[in-house]
């Protein structure tokens, strides 16, 4: 995940889209934080606003997918 080009590798086992769901409230208010668990269990509060660029990027699971990775973006202006 990186915000305004900052990255940040998220823990395991979060609920992607229920954060990428806080992000869209967060970015459509004047500006919110939202709190993320990133690897080591490290808690981060990121101020989001409308100017906000986040993307995120997933891969699969090691062993589910018989295809070669290749990444999938997802990037919002906000």
């Amino acid at each position: 995940m990186s915000i305004d080009g900052t990255t940040f590798v998220l823990e395991r086992g979060q609920d992607i889209e229920d954060l990428k769901r806080r992000i869209e409230a967060a970015a459509n208010s004047p500006a919110r934080f939202v709190e993320l668990v990133v690897r080591g269990g490290m808690r981060v509060s990121a101020l989001i606003t409308p100017q906000t660029r986040v993307t995120i990027c997933m891969r699969a699971a090691v062993g589910t997918s018989t295809e070669p990775f290749s990444p999938q973006f997802m990037e919002w202006d906000l």
